[in-house]
């Protein structure tokens, strides 16, 4: 799709309707005709780029035995996701743009899920603490990964290192 390439190589706030067609090599009227509006262009893309994510499961976090191969899997699923999504969110989208934003509440969410599954054994069962969840997903999200991988310059394994011992020495406290 031209809006996606369009949208990851310059940012959707930058893409016009022109480009799209010219990428498309469609008529304008023709990109206008298949997205009335740009909430319904934004809305699109995204869910399209979306469908191509790599997949998060709670079945591979329960596959594991121990606290830190969980805590492991799961900084692994969140730094793969990042990866993907960063061609996108480079442009600061999930800041600005309504559709984007729901979409990356929807991520939290699930995710959220995702670490009350990967520390649920180390809670003894108890809910995981709000306070611990909070920081994790704080651990987990997108920004944190940018600045890991490109302020900081680790790579995408010594990141995920990072993150897991992070969260393993908060838990184990």
């Amino acid at each position: 799709m031209a809006t996606v390439f369009l949208h990851a190589e310059k940012g959707a706030a930058c893409t016009t309707y022109k480009d799209i067609a010219e990428k498309a090599d469609v008529a304008i009227p023709s990109v206008y005709k298949h997205f009335p509006d740009l909430s319904s262009l934004f809305m699109a893309c995204t869910r399209h780029a979306a469908s191509g994510a790599p997949v998060q499961s709670e079945d591979t976090l329960t596959a594991c035995s121990t606290l830190r191969q969980r805590v492991t899997v799961l900084a692994g699923m969140r730094c793969e996701g990042h990866a993907y999504f960063h061609s996108w969110l480079k442009w600061g989208g999930d800041r600005v743009m309504p559709e984007v934003i729901s979409l990356v509440a929807e991520d939290a969410r699930r995710t959220e899920r995702l670490i009350t599954v990967a520390l649920s054994a180390a809670s003894g069962g108890k809910k995981v603490p709000k306070e611990i969840l909070s920081i994790v997903l704080v651990l987990l999200n997108y920004h944190s990964w940018a600045s890991l991988r490109f302020e900081r310059g680790y790579s995408q394994p010594e990141i995920v290192k990072y993150l897991a011992n992070a969260i393993c020495k908060l838990v184990e406290k």
